[in-house]
C-alpha cells in the first residue's frame, strides 16, 4: 500500500477532467479578504475539487459566514467555477477567450443539435457543430449572463454523440 498526501492508494479516486476555462476576468481570493495563506489555499483546493453547484453554494455560504461580503475578484472566481461545472455537464472541452470572442469548444465526440437556438441569450452568438462563439464587443457587459444562458440552454436540450442522441449531460 502506497500513501500519497496521506490518502491510501486504494482509496484515491481520479477526478474526471474538467474543461479549461480562460475568461477575461481577474479572478482570485484577495489577501485582504482571507489573510492567512493556508486558509486561502484550502479554499482554492476546495474550489478546484467541486463537482456540483451545491458544493459551490456551500463554500460561498461558509466564506460569507466567516469573512463577510464576497469581493468582486472572488465573485469572478466563483463565476469561473460555475462556468466550468456547467460546461462539463454539456460536453464542453474548453471555454476560452480568443480576441474579442469567448469560444466554447465541444468535445470531439459531441456536436450541437442543429435545432438548438441561442436567440434568447442575446445578439452576437454564432453556433457551429462543435463550437459556439460569443462576440464580447457586441454583448458589452452582458457577455457573462449570455455565456451562462448558452450553457444552461445546452443543458436543457440534447447534444448529439457520434453514436446517437444523448442527453446534454451524457
Amino acid at each position: 500500500m502506497q500513501h500519497k498526501r496521506g490518502v491510501p492508494a486504494e482509496k484515491r479516486v481520479a477526478l474526471p477532467a474538467m474543461p479549461v476555462v480562460n475568461l477575461p476576468l481577474t479572478a482570485y481570493i484577495p489577501e485582504d479578504y482571507i489573510s492567512l495563506p493556508s486558509i486561502r489555499i484550502s479554499f482554492y483546493q476546495r474550489l478546484v475539487a467541486v463537482r456540483t453547484i451545491e458544493q459551490v453554494w456551500e463554500i460561498i455560504r461558509e466564506m460569507r459566514d466567516r469573512f463577510g461580503k464576497i469581493p468582486q475578484h472572488l465573485r469572478d472566481l466563483l463565476y469561473i467555477v460555475e462556468i466550468r461545472l456547467l460546461a462539463a455537464g454539456v460536453g464542453i472541452e474548453s471555454v476560452v477567450t480568443e480576441g474579442k470572442n469567448i469560444v466554447l469548444y465541444l468535445a470531439a465526440t459531441k456536436a450541437l443539435d442543429k435545432r438548438l437556438s441561442f436567440d434568447a441569450c442575446g445578439d452576437g452568438i454564432k453556433a457551429r457543430s462543435r463550437q459556439i462563439r460569443l462576440d464580447i464587443e457586441c454583448m458589452g457587459n452582458g457577455w457573462q449572463e449570455a455565456l451562462k444562458c448558452v450553457l444552461n440552454k445546452m443543458a436543457m436540450e440534447s447534444v448529439r454523440s457520434d453514436k446517437g442522441e444523448i442527453a446534454a449531460g451524457g
